[in-house]
């Protein structure tokens, strides 16, 4: 597994020869929500603004809903897990904030 660091707290991590999965650490009392943070990871991954992405967030599932489901479970000490699909991606959101994005292979 190949790992390399990028900017801000994000690491970023590839394997496989046919799937790249990226690993971003959201931190759950920095000012920043999660769903900014997953939209943040969606948009390093892909080269976009976070802004851009269509469909929205929002238009594929509940972000106030998920906020609460991770920052509860984190809260409980629980190992809850969240996953989504969006733009052709599969994103994973773990109980301790960890978003998981998995790109599909481009051969």
């Amino acid at each position: 597994m190949k790992t390399t660091q990028s900017p801000g707290t994000h690491s970023v991590n590839a394997h496989s020869e046919n799937t790249q999965v990226y690993c971003f650490e959201h931190e759950p009392d920095a000012e920043q929500t999660l769903t900014v943070s997953i939209a943040r990871a969606i948009a390093a991954v892909t080269g976009t603004e976070p802004g851009s992405l269509r469909p929205r967030l929002y238009d594929v599932l509940d972000t106030e809903a998920l906020e609460q489901l991770i920052r509860r479970s984190r809260e409980a000490g629980s190992q809850v897990k969240v996953s989504f699909e969006i733009a052709d991606l599969f994103i994973t959101i773990n109980g301790n904030s960890r978003i998981l994005i998995q790109m599909p292979s481009t051969s």
